[in-house]
């Protein structure tokens, strides 16, 4: 699976917020994405060549869906 199979899956944004395929995102081997601000999962990606996310990014490793109650709360 990749990145922009999780996209389509509705997994759309990351634990901070930011839209998961937006550009000029630097690349990070572990991420949490949100589903409809219902729940998250971890994902672990293969190592890549590239500083930025690319759509073509290999998922090596998903977690079971959790909810976090703190997700989205902003001080």
């Amino acid at each position: 699976m990749t990145r922009t199979e999780l996209a389509k899956a509705g997994f759309i944004e990351d634990g901070s917020g930011h839209e998961m395929l937006a550009p000029h995102r630097l690349f990070k081997q572990h991420e949490s994405f949100c589903c409809g601000g219902l729940y998250l999962v971890d994902v672990d990606f293969a190592p890549s060549d590239s500083n930025f996310n690319q759509p073509t990014d290999i998922i090596i490793k998903i977690s079971e869906p959790y909810f976090d109650k703190t997700y989205g709360v902003r001080e």
